[in-house]
C-alpha cells in the first residue's frame, strides 16, 4: 500500500546517522531529496491523491515516528527504532557537515534566528551561508538566492497548510529544485526549527503529543485525532492487503 517491493527496499532509511552520509556523497552529482514517514504523513497518503503524487517524488524516508515503524513492519522492513529529526540533529551535523555550505529555510523570522544562533554556538565549524523564514510570496526570487549562496545542503521546514496540515515543503521544493541546475542535498525536517528550541523531556510519542497538544490545542488537538484515525485505517488495510495476499498465494499452490 502506497509503495511498491521495490521502492521500499530502495527507499527505507533504517539508520540515518550513517546511510545520510552516504546519501550526502551521492548528492555531490545530484539533487537528493530525503523527507520522513510518521502518522501524519500516512493519514495525508490515504485522503490526499496531491500528496501521494508529491510523496512518490521523494528520493529516500526514514520513519519518524512509530506509525512509520509499525506499518514498515506490517510490509515486512524491519527498522529497530523511530528516528526523530531533533534527537540526532546535531549529532549528524557534527559527523560530516562540517565541511557542507548549509542553507536553513523555514519557521518564522524570530524563530530563525534563535535556531541558526543555537546551531552556530554548537557547530561553530559549520558555514551556514543563507537563511530564509518560509513566509515569502515570490519563489524564483528566493530560487535565485540560493543558487546564488551555492549550498551543498538546503535544511527545509516550511510548514503545513491550515486544514489538512499538508506540508508544503516537499511540494515547494520539487517544484523548484530541479531549476537550481546544480547537486544539492535537500532535507526535509518539518518542525524541527521550533522542536530543537524546546527542551524535550521525553522521546515517548504520547508524551510529544501531548505537549505539543498544550502549547497548541486548536492546531493540535484536530491534526492528532486526524493522524490516529488515518493511521487506524491505514494499519488495518494494510494487514488485509497482506492476509488477502497470503491466501491468495496459498490458493495457488
Amino acid at each position: 500500500m502506497f509503495f511498491t517491493e521495490t521502492e521500499l527496499q530502495n527507499k527505507v532509511i533504517s539508520d540515518p546517522l550513517s546511510e545520510l552520509v552516504q546519501l550526502q556523497r551521492l548528492a555531490k552529482k545530484r539533487p537528493i531529496l530525503v523527507s520522513y514517514l510518521n502518522a501524519h504523513v500516512l493519514a495525508l497518503l490515504l485522503v490526499s491523491k496531491k500528496f501521494r503524487n508529491i510523496f512518490a517524488q521523494v528520493d529516500y524516508f526514514y520513519p519518524d515516528g512509530w506509525g512509520g515503524v509499525l506499518y514498515l513492519y506490517l510490509l515486512g522492513v524491519s527498522v529497530s527504532q523511530r528516528s526523530t529529526a531533533p534527537d540526532f540533529f546535531f549529532t549528524l551535523l557534527s559527523k560530516w557537515w562540517s565541511m557542507e555550505k548549509v542553507f536553513l529555510l523555514g519557521s518564522t523570522v524570530k524563530t530563525l534566528a534563535r535556531f541558526k544562533k543555537q546551531v552556530s554556538f554548537k557547530l561553530p565549524d559549520l558555514e551556514i551561508v543563507g537563511a530564509q523564514h518560509g513566509y515569502f510570496k515570490n519563489s524564483q526570487k528566493f530560487v535565485d538566492r540560493i543558487v546564488s549562496k551555492k549550498p551543498t545542503v538546503l535544511i527545509v521546514g516550511m510548514g503545513a497548510d491550515r486544514f489538512w496540515q499538508l506540508p508544503r515543503q516537499e511540494n515547494w521544493i520539487l517544484q523548484h529544485v530541479t531549476t537550481m541546475h546544480q547537486p544539492i542535498f535537500v532535507w526535509c525536517v518539518g518542525d524541527l526549527f521550533t522542536q530543537v528550541l524546546r527542551e524535550r523531556k521525553s522521546q515517548s510519542w504520547y508524551t510529544e503529543w501531548w505537549q505539543r497538544t498544550r502549547q497548541n490545542p486548536s492546531k493540535m488537538l484536530p491534526r492528532y485525532v486526524f493522524d490516529a484515525l488515518g493511521l487506524v485505517l491505514v494499519l488495518l488495510l494494510t494487514m488485509t492487503r497482506a492476509l488477502w495476499k497470503q491466501h491468495t498465494h496459498k490458493k495457488k499452490y
